[in-house]
């Protein structure tokens, strides 16, 4: 079925639109509001008040901090794939931080759109990436960052 607006063809596009929409909502098994397991030596869990200190400390191990918004529909979806990772037993090491909540540290560390992950090691930015990324693709960024 083809959709004409404007007086063009629109039928690859609400393809494509009905595609993201379900890779983005609800195909992950992992709800994020329940706690999670704790398996393996990975974290997953709100960065505690000063944790930007010692994430910061030289000889810190490899951290990520997951910039994130309760509203943000991309943001639930790199969450669960953290989640689902972190339950199965992988070492990663992730602090979440609610933009809402933390507006200074989200301003110190020049955050734009969420979500937005920040990885640290040895005390020290090494990478930055924003926006959603498919669940496959990031478990391979994590198990290569982690490593």
């Amino acid at each position: 079925m083809t959709t004409r607006i404007g007086g063009r063809k629109w039928a690859g596009w609400l393809g494509c639109v009905a595609v993201a929409g379900l890779l983005g909502v609800g195909c992950a098994s992992v709800d994020p509001t329940q706690p999670l397991p704790r398996q393996g030596t990975g974290r997953y869990e709100p960065l505690p008040a000063g944790g930007i200190d010692q994430v910061r400390r030289p000889g810190t191990g490899p951290v990520v901090l997951l910039f994130q918004s309760s509203h943000c529909p991309y943001c639930k979806s790199v969450m669960r794939s953290v989640r689902s990772g972190v339950a199965e037993g992988k070492p990663w090491v992730v602090y979440t931080v609610d933009v809402a909540q933390e507006p200074a540290l989200r301003a110190e560390l020049g955050v734009g759109p969420v979500p937005c992950l920040i990885y640290f090691r040895n005390g020290q930015e090494v990478d930055r990436s924003t926006g959603w990324r498919p669940g496959f693709s990031l478990n391979g960024k994590f198990d290569h960052f982690f490593q």
